[in-house]
């Protein structure tokens, strides 16, 4: 019976895990495109690799682009728990800027909201 119950437990933690998908297979914002069948991302066409962690922080903040998704929120979807420290997601987040952005002391694509959070512009913006 206790085997059971772990059972379900483990499985109920790999559904909360699952990371809705993006509308398109293919994403562009800028110098950003990624391709998720292929699970490739491109920076000014050049391929960048991502952790598997990266690549789902990444998804995650493109299927709720132009969102400030919460710490809390970001910690439950990517490693599925919640929790008060919230280190885990700043030093992904800082790392998966280090790739992504040409910029990391002024982020055009990832923002910080200060207190709260993270989220992906819009493409539309400059």
């Amino acid at each position: 019976m206790g085997e059971l119950l772990a059972r379900i437990r483990v499985a109920e933690r790999n559904r909360t895990r699952s990371t809705p998908q993006p509308a398109s297979p293919i994403y562009r914002n800028r110098c950003l495109t990624v391709d998720f069948d292929k699970r490739m991302v491109l920076i000014d066409d050049q391929e960048i690799h991502l952790t598997p962690i990266e690549f789902k922080l990444l998804q995650l903040l493109i299927t709720h682009q132009g969102k400030v998704l919460t710490h809390r929120f970001i910690l439950r979807q990517v490693w599925g728990y919640e929790s008060q420290d919230t280190s885990n997601v700043r030093v992904f987040m800082a790392s998966l800027r280090r790739m992504i952005e040409k910029n990391t002391a002024s982020p055009q694509l990832i923002v910080t909201e200060v207190g709260v959070g993270y989220r992906l512009t819009d493409s539309e913006q400059a």
